[in-house]
């Protein structure tokens, strides 16, 4: 339970990745009492600040309705990596579209 507290202390003052191992906890059940709702709310978190894995199963938890009402909008807009794009952050990878949709206009 120690490993928990010092990841949610972690979690809570902004670290992206123990946002995401939070989650993982929470979803798993991993040393605290599993809730689908808790662990979404830290996989938003850590997706808002580019953790892929987190985006994904973010997008995975709103395709299932697991701890967040179903929204196949959200879903596809996390399986394809878009959460940085919508936030209006940019990432290497929608640099490299925006690059190449320019080149070929």
């Amino acid at each position: 339970m120690n490993d928990f507290k010092d990841t949610l202390r972690c979690a809570k003052q902004g670290n992206a990745d123990a946002r995401y191992e939070a989650g993982l906890a929470y979803f798993n059940g991993d040393g605290v009492r599993k809730s689908h709702k808790k662990a979404a709310k830290w996989f938003k978190l850590a997706a808002a600040q580019g953790v892929t894995e987190a985006q994904y199963l973010l997008a995975d938890c709103y395709c299932k309705g697991d701890g967040v009402f179903r929204n196949a909008t959200k879903a596809v807009i996390g399986m394809t990596g878009r959460w940085n794009i919508i936030k209006g952050k940019r990432t290497a990878a929608t640099s490299v579209r925006k690059r190449k949709r320019n080149v070929s206009e």
